[in-house]
């Protein structure tokens, strides 16, 4: 919707622009055809400059929301990314991280109970980039929610359940509004915590 404003005030601005001196012309019915073709000559120069500052203000319009875009991007590969994974030779799951930055201070929950409560967390100091750990407890688990963070001290979190996997940061307004219910879960306690190495 503010794209579509933000064009209508475009076409706006350079139809008063381009029609107001072509209306202030036909007022002057006192100027001579001389005078008329001197106008029309200015006035076709001034709407080229006109045309190509408007273009070149949405060329860099346009240049600027793709480095912000592109940048954003950089970001997300670089950042730490929790996923789990099962196989078909084994009933629980694995924990794994596949972004470049490592992920520290995880914190692991699993089985979700009907009374708002984890069964069991667990902890892990680090996960490298593609490094990843067998997860023996999560068998016919319902729900898996990890909190882990980056080198920055920036949290992020994922959380499965039905086998579909949702990772967000919740410090990000947006993200924290789209995920609440998940993140609301994973903040949940759990009724035991242990330590599990590599």
């Amino acid at each position: 919707m503010k794209k579509v404003v933000k064009i209508l005030i475009y076409i706006a601005v350079t139809l008063v622009v381009l029609v107001v001196p072509f209306v202030l012309s036909l007022i002057q019915k006192q100027i001579c055809f001389h005078h008329s073709l001197s106008f029309w000559s200015a006035y076709t120069s001034y709407c080229s400059v006109i045309i190509m500052a408007y273009l070149s203000f949405a060329i860099y319009t346009y240049n600027k929301r793709k480095d912000v875009e592109k940048e954003k991007m950089e970001k997300i590969l670089e950042r730490p990314i929790i996923v789990f994974n099962k196989t078909k030779s084994t009933e629980y799951y694995w924990i794994k991280n596949i972004g470049k930055g490592a992920a520290l201070n995880i914190t692991v929950k699993s089985h979700l109970r009907e009374d708002k409560i984890w069964v069991i967390a667990h902890k892990c100091y680090s996960l490298g980039c593609n490094e990843e750990l067998e997860m023996t407890w999560t068998v016919n688990c319902n729900a898996i929610g990890t909190q882990y963070f980056d080198v920055f001290h920036n949290e992020y979190c994922s959380y499965m359940d039905n086998d579909e996997i949702r990772i967000f940061n919740p410090k990000i307004e947006e993200e924290k509004k789209l995920y609440s219910q998940e993140y609301k879960k994973i903040m949940l306690s759990a009724k035991e915590t242990k330590w599990f190495t590599k």
